[in-house]
């Protein structure tokens, strides 16, 4: 599957790395390419989370395209909380 950012997704890596909390490319599609659940009830968009430390998940939230899924934003989250 072929993951394309948005702009404002580009922009994210900056911005939570500004908080302390660094995620890169490879995570983010790592969560969509391994999710531990996908939530399809704010359906075109998709939300995909992983645990990627003991206290913390991210979440993505995208679009799934031909073949593509561009992501539209991601977060973390504390983990146990959704």
């Amino acid at each position: 599957m072929m993951v394309e950012f948005t702009p404002y997704a580009n922009t994210k890596f900056e911005i939570l790395a500004r908080h302390r909390f660094s995620v890169t490319e490879a995570e983010v599609q790592e969560v969509l390419l391994q999710p531990e659940g996908v939530d399809e009830t704010r359906a075109p968009l998709l939300v995909a989370h992983k645990r990627v430390d003991p206290g913390h998940a991210l979440k993505v939230v995208y679009r799934g395209e031909k073949r593509a899924a561009k992501v539209i934003t991601f977060y973390p989250v504390f983990y146990g909380r959704e």
